[in-house]
């Protein structure tokens, strides 16, 4: 049992990794969106 608890933790260490990448992803994603909607808005001052 050892072994499979030993390699259960792997496991779970590897997924808890993997949603931090993404957590990292999805940050950065929102922070694009977000300078996008800065850009756009200081598009719409600007030609108005």
């Amino acid at each position: 049992m050892g072994i499979g608890h030993w390699a259960l933790g792997i496991g779970h260490w590897a997924l808890g990794i993997g949603h931090w990448a993404l957590g990292i992803g999805h940050w950065a994603l929102g922070i694009g969106h977000w300078a996008l909607g800065i850009g756009h808005w200081a598009l719409g001052i600007g030609l108005s």
